[in-house]
C-alpha cells in the first residue's frame, strides 16, 4: 500500500494491514538488535489512530515485539511491547547517526 492507500485507510476509518513482506521488513523477520520503526493501531472510540515507535528490538515472539525506544525525546529508553495484531507497518531503519563531539 502506497502513501495514498495509507491516507485513504486513515480517512475512511478502515485500517488495512500490509501483507507479510519477504524483504526483511515484516516484524517476524526482525532480529534482536535491529533498529526499527513500527506504526501501530491505537483504537479510539469512533476513529482510527496510529502511533509510531522507533526502537531497538529486545525480543520478538509469535504474538508481540518488544522495543527499547531509540528516538530523540525519549532519554529514558523505556521498553514498549507491541502486539503483532496491532502493527500496521514496520521496517528496519539505519542506526542513529553519531552526533559530533562539542568541545
Amino acid at each position: 500500500m502506497g502513501r495514498r492507500g495509507f491516507e485513504m485507510a486513515c480517512s475512511t476509518g478502515n485500517p488495512q494491514k500490509l501483507p507479510s513482506a519477504t524483504d526483511g521488513s515484516a516484524p517476524d523477520s526482525f532480529q534482536v538488535g535491529d533498529r526499527v520503526v513500527v506504526r501501530r493501531l491505537v483504537p479510539l472510540p469512533g476513529r482510527v489512530n496510529y502511533s509510531d515507535v522507533i526502537g531497538i528490538v529486545v525480543s520478538n515472539s509469535v504474538s508481540d515485539i518488544t522495543l527499547r525506544r531509540d528516538a530523540a525525546g525519549y532519554p529514558d529508553a523505556d521498553l514498549v511491547t507491541i502486539p503483532l495484531d496491532t502493527i500496521h507497518t514496520a521496517k528496519k531503519i539505519p542506526p542513529r547517526p553519531a552526533r559530533p563531539v562539542v568541545q
